[in-house]
């Protein structure tokens, strides 16, 4: 069984030379180690080596033996699930990223992928960030491939991988399981899984734009209701939510602690007092509301649906409600509704809503309709009443059902009360209830249903008439005539038949798709031409009517005839299931199959299949596909080409340069000495030209990698702020950096990279200033015991960007103003750079800036914090009435409030002077 020991901490770079000891790797000795960049390309040769050897080992291994062992997880779910259950031998060294003894849930990860380890009450528990050397067995018992009888050592601990950022989509491919991600979205509900485990696991609905996820933490107090309704990041383990029968049914995200959930910003909610919109606004074509913002509504409670639902009406239209808390109002309450515009089935309703009661009233009137008015659509959701005779009706545990006939139209009528006491087959009523409709692929009413509120919503007019004897003998003369007239009437209808048959046979002709009618015991009813031209079948073996003898011809023809007979017995056997799928045929042509049943009065009265020839159009896209493949491997040649070329095209302008500075150092002529000048601005320029377009082709290359390092913060931008004050001082503006005194001394960062995007930033600004100042600002928030939030920013009183151009000015290529490139100069590739750069170390820039009035970019990193070695003891400092009286006289209010905060920092009180004359009055009152 696993056990924990204590051993010396083991980071990545212990872990890296164990394995060079293990596998008696010596190459990478060549390798230097001053460079932070050429430390990373070490360490991912080193990665891309371990696999090599793995491949090679573990091919040797295959010959030698049966079952190899396995060392990445990467291998591990690699098997399928026969592999796995042979129980291949496992070794790894992994994090150990989720766990949580009550499902349980055990998740490690490797530096190869994420993988989920069979964990039981007899084995020890581990911890979040331990490091562990993990032995085992593989199996697959569900889902995926796991890690079975794990035993394991503890040698240190280390910190949680960098989470990959993801979309739903992604997560719900299960390409990233396992694996600790990162995600971004909206808290939607947040409730225990269940009552048995109240205070164990909590339960967190998250809404990504592209769809809706589940997060469960390790909780044992209060709903934290600070996340509710909150844009979030989320860092966890993705896993899977899967059926009896392992097919994927849903993502969780199993997060370790609260703390991996962080407020991104303060959504834009809808105020507690802002007005109401129309029920109409939120149905209407072009509304839209984004998986952050809710909608707020008004009206009167029409009906409770359940205990979780109720449906609103106001002067525009009705919708139904999903609120988070049971149903406390009744109907005929005036409520508001604040909650997420949302779709079901068709319609529109309004998701995970809070309810608030504002007052009591009337029970709302119903709407009458006709069969007619209920067809053409626009009912959805209202109450409506309807007159109808009762055809039948049925009972369920939880419901009633009557099946109504207007006009030989028939529709439902549904209720949680019993109704088979109150009405009887045949009876004419009058019923009230919720207006549901169906929509048929065209976005048509093909059907609808009224749910009652109770069963005094259920009014009976007239009840079935009882037999007597005097009506069966006038019904008995009645029936003598009746039968004469039925005898003309039979061959009018005759003729009548002939003619609508005709008439559907030139319908079912004129599709172009295969149409074949089968009954309830299939026997074929009829069929269409192109039916018998897509299979070829003759007019002999139709002629029989039982479709065993098609069938047979038709098997002869499809690549998989066991999977198309399947299929058709499992139709025959659900007869309400309605299906579309794709079969090939042997000659190459691929065919669009459809079924659905034919009911009549609720009963099965058959089967209609079609069949269309999608070939022509399944090559289309085949073809198209092959395109976009194409266009893509161009793109990404194209790329990597630039960014393999970047020594080659630097060093002849290197050179260039290099040789107009030795020109310049000799004698020359005054005009000689302008056009070398005006050869090396140019080459200049030329550089900063070819290294944006070099640097942004690494990054869509994917070459372009991070190097977190330690680093002192304060040297850092001051040399950066001296780096371009030359530039400021020409063109007469302040240039000023303010360090908040929280910042940390040192902090775990790629300097170099954080840098360049402030230099990018720092440019820009100076370009485009005037007159002013620009600001180089740091602040920091404390995110967890060892860590901060570090937020960059550079402001200046420049010329400003527009509101409708900042989005876009993070494109490549792109500036803010088309006259800019001619005016300013510059490729438009910094501000896109920057953005890929700064998203590189899971940041996000962000500017704010109005026209005319400057602008301030800024971005926040989340960096580890390094901690200060022990201070030695220091000479006591001499008391504060000792230090001298410092004024600081500035006409500039910033760098007021920088001098006197660096002074405060020294342990020195100063005073300010805005202005010359407030500075010498200050002196001769201090004389």
């Amino acid at each position: 069984m696993g056990h924990r020991e204590t051993s010396p901490k083991l980071t990545w770079e212990n872990f890296e030379a164990r394995l060079l000891q293990r596998y008696k790797v010596t190459a990478f000795n060549s390798f230097p180690s001053s460079s932070s960049s050429v430390r990373t390309g070490k360490r991912t040769s080193l990665k891309l080596f371990f696999l090599a050897l793995l491949t090679i080992t573990g091919g040797s291994a295959l010959q030698a033996q049966t079952l190899p062992t396995l060392t990445s997880a990467a291998q591990i779910r690699q098997l399928n699930a026969q592999q796995a259950n042979l129980g291949y031998p496992i070794h790894l060294y992994a994090v150990v990223t989720y766990f949580e003894p009550f499902s349980p849930n055990f998740f490690i990860q490797d530096w190869s992928g994420g993988i989920w380890v069979n964990w039981n009450s007899t084995l020890p528990k581990p911890a979040v960030g331990d490091l562990i050397e993990m032995r085992g067995r593989t199996v697959q018992t569900d889902f995926a491939p796991d890690v079975a009888q794990p035993v394991w050592t503890v040698v240190g601990h280390a910190r949680m991988p960098w989470p990959k950022r993801v979309t739903f989509a992604q997560m719900a491919s299960t390409t990233e399981d396992s694996r600790w991600v990162e995600v971004e979205g909206v808290i939607r509900r947040e409730e225990y899984t269940d009552q048995v485990r109240k205070d164990k696991i909590l339960s967190l609905s998250l809404a990504m734009p592209d769809g809706k996820l589940e997060i469960q933490l390790p909780w044992s107090s209060e709903l934290p209701s600070e996340l509710l309704d909150k844009p979030v990041r989320v860092r966890g383990v993705c896993g899977a939510g899967f059926s009896t029968r392992d097919q994927l049914v849903g993502v969780t995200v199993y997060v370790p602690s609260i703390r991996e959930i962080t407020v991104r910003q303060n959504p834009s909610l809808v105020p507690a007092d802002a007005p109401p919109i129309l029920i109409q606004n939120v149905q209407r074509f072009g509304f839209q509301m984004s998986a952050g913002l809710r909608a707020k509504i008004a009206g009167s409670v029409t009906m409770v649906a359940n205990d979780r639902g109720l449906f609103l009406a106001d002067q525009t239209g009705s919708i139904y409600v999903d609120t988070r808390d049971a149903v406390t109002v009744k109907p005929g309450d005036r409520v508001e509704a604040l909650g997420y515009p949302g779709l079901f089935d068709t319609h529109v309703r309004l998701e995970d809503a809070t309810v608030r009661r504002i007052a009591p009233g009337p029970f709302a009137s119903p709407v009458p309709i006709g069969i007619k008015q209920a067809l053409a659509g626009g009912n959805d959701s209202t109450l409506v009443s309807m007159v109808g005779r009762v055809v039948s009706h049925s009972s369920l545990p939880n419901e009633d059902t009557l099946v109504l006939e207007q006009d030989h139209r028939v529709f439902s009528v549904i209720s949680k009360s019993r109704l088979g006491d109150i009405v009887l087959d045949g009876s004419t009523v009058r019923v009230a209830g919720i207006f549901v409709e169906s929509l048929d692929p065209l976005q048509r009413v093909s059907g609808f249903r009224l749910l009652l509120r109770s069963p005094n919503d259920l009014h009976i007019l007239e009840q079935p008439s009882w037999w007597s004897l005097s009506r069966a003998l006038l019904l008995g003369g009645v029936f003598v005539v009746g039968t004469a007239l039925a005898l003309a009437w039979v061959a009018v209808l005759r003729r009548r038949v002939g003619e609508k048959t005709e008439a559907l046979r030139a319908t079912l002709e004129s599709t172009e798709e295969g149409i074949l009618v089968v009954d309830a015991s299939g026997n074929i009813i009829t069929c269409n031409q192109k039916f018998k031209d897509i299979w070829r079948l003759p007019d002999s073996v139709l002629k029989s009517g039982r479709d065993q003898d098609a069938l047979e011809r038709v098997l002869d023809q499809v690549t998989d005839p066991r999977a198309f007979l399947d299929k058709v017995e499992y139709l025959y056997q659900n007869s309400d299931l309605e299906t579309d799928d794709i079969v090939d045929l042997k000659d190459g042509r691929t065919l669009e199959r459809h079924s659905e049943p034919q009911k009549l009065q609720g009963r099965n009265a058959g089967r209609v299949w079609s069949f269309r020839d999608i070939t022509a159009r399944r090559q289309a896209e085949e073809d198209l596909r092959a395109a976009k493949k194409a266009a893509d491997v161009a793109s990404q040649s194209k790329s990597e080409f630039l960014a393999n070329m970047s020594h080659e095209i630097r060093t002849p302008m290197n050179g260039i340069l290099g040789m107009t500075e030795l020109a310049l150092q000799t004698d020359l002529t005054r005009e000689q000495h302008e056009y070398l000048l005006l050869v090396k601005s140019s080459a200049n320029s030329l550089l900063n030209v070819i290294n944006d377009i070099l640097d942004f082709s690494k990054i869509e290359a994917g070459k372009l990698s991070i190097c977190p390092a330690e680093t002192e913060l304060r040297p850092a931008l001051e040399s950066l702020v001296k780096a371009v004050a030359v530039g400021a001082h020409q063109k007469g503006l302040e240039l000023l950096c303010e360090i908040d005194a929280a910042v940390p001394r040192r902090v775990v960062i790629d300097m170099d990279r954080v840098c360049q995007v402030l230099l990018n930033f720092l440019s820009n600004a100076l370009k485009f200033t005037e007159r002013g100042e620009v600001v180089l600002a740091a602040t920091c928030v404390p995110r967890a015991e060892s860590e901060v939030d570090v937020t960059f920013s550079v402001r200046d009183t420049g010329i400003g960007i527009a509101k409708d151009k900042q989005a876009s000015i993070f494109e490549a290529f792109v500036q803010a103003d088309g006259s800019s490139s001619r005016r300013f100069g510059g490729t438009g590739l910094g501000l896109a750079i920057s953005s890929r750069l700064v998203e590189l170390m899971n940041g996000r820039v962000s500017v704010e800036s109005s026209d005319g009035e400057g602008s301030r970019f800024s971005f926040t990193l989340t960096c580890p914090v390094v901690p200060d070695a022990a201070p030695s003891r220091s000479p006591q400092r001499p008391p504060a009435s000792s230090y001298p009286r410092i004024l600081v006289a500035d006409d500039n209010e910033l760098n007021c409030r920088i001098l006197q905060g660096m002074m405060a920092n020294w342990g020195w009180h100063a005073d300010t002077a805005p202005t010359g004359a407030s500075a010498l009055d200050a002196i001769s009152a201090a004389a």
